[in-house]
């Protein structure tokens, strides 16, 4: 299975930060600060996994689930944000955000666990997948 991973997030120095840890836990990674960009890059190729910053002024966390989803269903998008509103990071679950985590980000295992999770998630869905196309 595919198991590249795209961050989008405006704080460059996080970006690179979960970039040297998340490649050597041995995922390739793409990173990118902008969410239009984000999109553009995740609607050209396939990301398993996206960490996506709730926090942009210009598009909401809601907003990119909506775009990403409609693209392609299986994206597990795990929202990252500094915002301490209850309501918002719900509403991103309820929209189909995979799960959430707070920043700052000071225990880099949280990355590593919610990328684990998610992967193990797809990888039951396409063994349900499989096993209905074959009975």
């Amino acid at each position: 299975m595919d198991s590249r991973i795209l961050i989008i997030d405006e704080d460059v120095k996080l970006l690179a930060k979960l970039d040297d840890y998340i490649t050597k836990t041995g995922y390739p990674v793409k990173t990118v600060n902008s969410p239009f960009r984000g999109l553009e890059l995740a609607k050209k190729e396939y990301f398993p996994v996206i960490f996506f910053n709730h926090d942009f002024k210009v598009m909401t966390g809601t907003e990119f689930l909506k775009s990403i989803l409609n693209h392609n269903s299986k994206t597990q998008v795990i929202i990252m944000t500094e915002n301490n509103d209850l309501n918002k990071i719900l509403k991103c679950i309820e929209s189909g955000a995979f799960d959430y985590i707070k920043k700052p980000i000071n225990d880099l295992s949280v990355i590593k666990k919610a990328i684990d999770d998610s992967i193990e998630k797809l990888n039951k869905w396409n063994q349900i997948k499989r096993a209905r196309e074959i009975s």
